[in-house]
């Protein structure tokens, strides 16, 4: 390849990576206890919802001493319907990869963490389960999904229930590519390539 080309592939290709970033949701933005989250983080890609109740904010200092999470004060959770919490399903405003969270509280009752993609296939399950140490409290787990084209995640009841139990989220960090990205690699390797071929001008 030409050195001028082989330059503007490079330029392209380091333009696209400093575009592509990991965002951080910690749900410390001054949301005071059980305030329901939906659409407030819909400006930086994601939603949140649960299908059977609704997805609020638990200020972790409320509850007392034992209690934990990532970063003070704020977590999320899906809501309870009498004594079964709900699921709590993050939708990402285009395919995300690098998603995570902490999972804050799990105990005894299992809990599922479900990637899909844009066609609802099940892309990866992780499952979250601490036996033996009741309701959790002060257990801080990370959830990370290796694989990417993540359309939505749902964090809900594993196999393994007790009435009443309960868990949250913290620190979702995910990676959407910047809109556009992978078109402006193709148009410069494309103009590359229609440079190298064009035939040179004759003069008549």
């Amino acid at each position: 390849m030409h050195v001028l080309a082989r330059t503007a592939l490079f330029a392209l290709m380091a333009g696209v990576s400093t575009s592509v970033h990991a965002t951080l949701v910690n749900f410390d933005d001054g949301w005071t206890n059980n305030t329901v989250i939906d659409t407030q983080y819909a400006g930086v890609g994601v939603t949140f919802s649960s299908p059977e109740t609704f997805v609020a904010i638990r200020d972790m200092t409320t509850l007392g001493s034992g209690y934990n999470t990532t970063s003070f004060p704020n977590a999320a959770f899906a809501a309870f319907d009498g004594d079964v919490q709900g699921t709590l399903r993050i939708d990402f405003a285009a395919p995300a990869s690098s998603v995570s969270f902490f999972a804050i509280d799990v105990g005894d009752s299992s809990r599922d963490a479900k990637a899909y993609d844009s066609f609802n296939n099940l892309l990866e399950t992780i499952t979250v389960h601490n036996p033996g140490t009741g309701p959790g409290i002060g257990i801080i787990d990370p959830v990370v999904f290796t694989v990417s084209g993540i359309a939505y995640v749902t964090f809900g009841q594993g196999a393994v229930y007790i009435h009443g139990d309960g868990s949250l989220i913290d620190d979702l960090s995910f990676v959407i590519p910047a809109p556009g990205s992978a078109a402006v690699v193709a148009a410069g390797i494309f103009g590359i390539a229609r440079r190298r071929r064009a035939p040179a001008c004759v003069s008549s």
